[in-house]
């Protein structure tokens, strides 16, 4: 009985891995719609966000007066754009391996945002980010950061694979 139930369940994991992926067109769809409905105001919000963090690497080098946390405010403004924006959007997409994508780039921007946060508090509270200060804040991000990198570089390969296949006969890894 044991082995039948055994069988049973393998049968069962295995017929639901099958239908887990999605096909080349749904997955191809899907990312058409990311492309389009979702990524340009991502693109648009980052680039936003990368010109005020410019401005926070002047402040902290000393090259502008602005005030960091105003510019903080602005950055988390823009992420919190892109959050609403992205979280709008997710019911569009309907495959997993699209939407772990989705996901792991939300993760990635919403992370960075809170170390940018940590940045300024350490100058909001010292007047400067010293060595250590830079030490202690990669310390306490590089672990997450290099898990998402991870996960987007594996999910960025499975798309990569159903919308370019390998040649057939190429085992090449």
């Amino acid at each position: 009985m044991k082995k039948i139930l055994m069988s049973l369940l393998l049968v069962f994991i295995t017929a639901g891995l099958c239908f887990a992926a999605s096909s080349k067109e749904e997955i191809t769809q899907d990312l058409n719609v990311y492309n389009n409905d979702i990524n340009p105001k991502i693109v648009d919000a980052l680039s936003k966000i990368e010109q005020e963090m410019v401005e926070i690497d002047n402040i902290i080098e000393g090259k502008s007066k602005k005030d960091i946390k105003t510019i903080i405010k602005i950055v988390d403004n823009q992420v919190q754009t892109i959050e609403k924006h992205m979280n709008a959007q997710a019911p569009k997409i309907k495959t997993p391996e699209v939407k772990k994508y989705h996901n792991v780039t939300l993760a990635y921007i919403k992370l960075r945002n809170n170390f940018l946060k940590d940045v300024a508090d350490v100058f909001t509270k010292k007047g400067k980010v010293d060595e250590k200060d830079k030490e202690i804040l990669t310390n306490k991000y590089a672990g997450e950061f290099d898990r998402l990198n991870k996960e987007n570089a594996e999910a960025l390969k499975v798309l990569m694979e159903v919308i370019h296949p390998a040649p057939a006969g190429n085992t090449a890894k």
